[in-house]
């Protein structure tokens, strides 16, 4: 992810080559979070990775030209909490597993958790407010470090216990 985001910040490509860059990062974040909570069930997974990515198909209103979802914001108002609801409770009514909903929920928050932390600001409480938050990326950074350190750490003792 690091890498990825010292190239988009470096060249601040064009939106199609960002998606190319970024897409992957959203991916990672989200596989991340599943691993740190060692989900074992895979639909729950596969739906996670998904959504992780997918909801940013929401960008496509604005890429054709149509404002619909971002007029007065700089992502569109689904990267938001009620957009994170919503989306779920589709999941849920489509599919009727539990699963799928939870990793489509899973994956939204992750996706969003990314946003939060690489700029532009996110509007997390719409429709409540129009107003975009971010986190510093070095919090964000060091959030992803310690899950990191979380999973290499339950990992590391899953190997000393099978070795007694």
């Amino acid at each position: 992810m690091l890498v990825a985001d010292g190239v988009l910040y470096l060249l601040d490509p064009p939106y199609p080559a960002l998606g190319l860059i970024d897409e992957p990062a959203h991916l990672a974040t989200a596989a991340l979070v599943v691993l740190v909570l060692r989900v074992r069930d895979r639909t729950l997974a596969a739906a996670a990775l998904v959504a992780s990515v997918a909801i940013d198909l929401d960008h496509l209103p604005q890429e054709l030209g149509a404002d619909l979802l971002t007029e007065h914001t700089t992502r569109p108002v689904t990267h938001s909490l009620a957009g994170l609801v919503v989306i779920t409770a589709v999941a849920a009514a489509v599919s009727r597993r539990r699963a799928v909903a939870a990793g489509v929920a899973l994956g939204i928050a992750a996706h969003l958790f990314r946003d939060l932390g690489t700029g532009g600001g996110v509007p997390l409480l719409w429709p409540l407010t129009d107003s975009e938050l971010e986190i510093p990326y070095v919090v964000y950074i060091a959030l992803l470090g310690a899950l990191a350190l979380k999973f290499a750490f339950a990992i590391s003792r899953g190997h000393s216990k099978a070795s007694r």
